[in-house]
């Protein structure tokens, strides 16, 4: 029996790391945006996709907002409430016997709501106020204290 590259990867805790849903936008927006200010050295492809990039920009600004006004929005004790009352739910689903297609997906609509709740009370301990994203890049320290890296 041979060894398995996964198993490898998994010994030597090699795996990729998964990101939270803000560090995707926050890469990804960055990313995009430093292709958008150099559009001259970009692919042939990318400049045919121009007009999409801009709104992929501006869709993950929009994110960004989303999860900057939930934050913003909300105090710590009421983030804590409402994961408490979701992990709650989500036991209560976990407890059947059975687990028809609804259950299953009511079960990983509490999981991803849980995610967020406690990404929102991860960045709570570290900031008190989120900023625009833009602020974020010109001030690289507070970037790295928004996403703990």
């Amino acid at each position: 029996m041979g060894l398995k590259f996964e198993d490898l990867l998994t010994a030597f805790d090699l795996n990729e790391k998964k990101h939270s849903q803000l560090e995707s936008i926050v890469f990804e927006y960055g990313t995009l945006k430093q292709k958008l200010q150099n559009v001259e050295a970009q692919s042939w492809a990318f400049k045919k996709g121009l007009e999409n990039h801009q709104k992929k920009l501006i869709t993950l600004k929009k994110e960004f907002e989303s999860i900057r006004s939930d934050f913003n929005s909300t105090g710590l004790d009421e983030l804590i409430y409402q994961l408490n009352k979701e992990n709650e739910g989500l036991k209560s689903f976990e407890s059947k016997s059975y687990r028809n297609m609804i259950v299953q997906i009511t079960i990983a609509s509490f999981h991803s709501k849980i995610v967020y709740l406690q990404l929102l009370i991860d960045i709570k301990s570290r900031t008190d106020e989120m900023k625009e994203l833009d602020y974020y890049y010109e001030n690289n320290k507070q970037m790295i204290k928004l996403l703990a890296l």
